[in-house]
């Protein structure tokens, strides 16, 4: 055989070894991706379902005093500032979690509020005595 004609076919079965070689590592690089996008998956699983367990859903009755979500602000608001509106009077709760709000002054707080921007209105207890308000010294 022609030494030329030698190095020609060697060339060509080094060529389809490296062609081989690639599609192996192509192939690997698919397993490993679809094992990192399960193993993904199955995190957020996770995460989702402590989530879930460790959640206070938040159950509203009409005649409860709640305090309403000011979100209408939430980039100009300060450190300081009232996040809180209210409190507010709950009329109705649709099966939706949709809550109609009332003021005190029994005004209808127009549109429906989601249940997730309202919290529970705790009202303050107001001692008669002034000498409890004082801390013992």
């Amino acid at each position: 055989m022609v030494p030329s004609l030698r190095i020609a076919i060697k060339n060509r079965l080094g060529d389809m070894e490296s062609l081989r070689e690639r599609l192996y590592v192509l192939n690997k690089l698919d397993e490993k991706r679809m094992m990192t996008q399960w193993a993904t998956e199955a995190a957020q699983q996770r995460r989702k379902l402590w989530h879930d367990k460790h959640l206070k859903r938040m159950r509203f009755v009409p005649r409860q005093l709640v305090l309403k979500y000011n979100g209408r602000n939430e980039i100009k608001l300060g450190k300081f500032k009232v996040r809180w509106l209210g409190p507010y009077r709950v009329q109705e709760v649709a099966v939706n979690g949709a809550m109609k709000l009332w003021t005190l002054n029994g005004r209808e707080v127009a549109g429906s509020i989601n249940g997730s921007k309202l919290k529970l209105y705790h009202e303050q207890r107001r001692s008669t005595n002034p000498e409890s308000s004082r801390r013992n010294t």
